[in-house]
């Protein structure tokens, strides 16, 4: 466990069945932080929420898609513009990359057990 006075918060999206995001939940567990856990699935995301988070961190909206499956990379290809893209991932929540960990003004993409152990590495590791 990590030592220290000031517990880092962390705001993990994930969706319920994904086993990258239950086993990143289960990781962040061994670390004192303040874990506050998003189920998109239960709690999705509204569109002016979305957009703010895409601003304040400045996220590419493209990576946010699982594009890895054909179904969702045929649909965002169909899309014109950002408006399109949002309301993609606000009508289908379960396109979105996950899980995704925020933390003060940064973002990770925590898909491979690389990126979860640079996450921890860059952020919870003295």
């Amino acid at each position: 466990m990590k030592e220290n006075n000031t517990k880092k918060t962390l705001t993990v999206w994930y969706y319920p069945g994904c086993t990258k995001s239950i086993s990143l939940i289960q990781k962040l567990d061994e670390f004192e932080v303040n874990l506050q856990i998003r189920d998109l699935k239960t709690k999705p995301l509204h569109t002016t929420e979305l957009i703010e988070i895409i601003e304040k961190f400045q996220i590419p909206i493209d990576i946010l898609f699982r594009t890895q499956i054909l179904e969702i990379s045929t649909q965002l290809a169909m899309c014109n513009n950002n408006e399109e893209k949002i309301e993609l991932l606000i009508s289908h929540p379960e396109y979105i990359q996950r899980p995704i960990i925020f933390i003060e003004d940064r973002y990770y993409i925590a898909r491979q057990d690389a990126e979860i152990k640079f996450f921890i590495a860059e952020n919870l590791l003295d």
